[in-house]
């Protein structure tokens, strides 16, 4: 049988000075009320600013490309890294 899992509660960690997401899921969301500790987590801004940082350095070896900066691609990317500057 197929079973549908549902992500009740993340969260994030950080070992290394890499910061990890722990998801947790549950296969009927209906057992368990989600309090999602990733909202609440003190590593929310850096996680975001390191990603965001990744995803900018795409972007810029991309936008050496004519053809890449402008495709669809180079576009969501963009959104996506105004969606994290904005969440971080």
């Amino acid at each position: 049988t197929t079973k549908n899992f549902f992500i009740a509660d993340i969260d994030l960690d950080e070992s290394g000075g890499i910061i990890y997401e722990i998801i947790f899921a549950v296969s009927d969301a209906n057992k368990i009320a989600a309090q999602m500790k990733f909202e609440t987590s003190p590593l929310k801004r850096e996680y975001f600013l390191r990603k965001a940082k990744k995803l900018q350095r795409v972007l810029d070896e991309m936008s050496k490309s004519p053809v890449a900066k402008s495709s669809e691609k180079y576009f969501l990317l963009s959104n996506r890294l105004s969606a994290l500057i904005l969440n971080s």
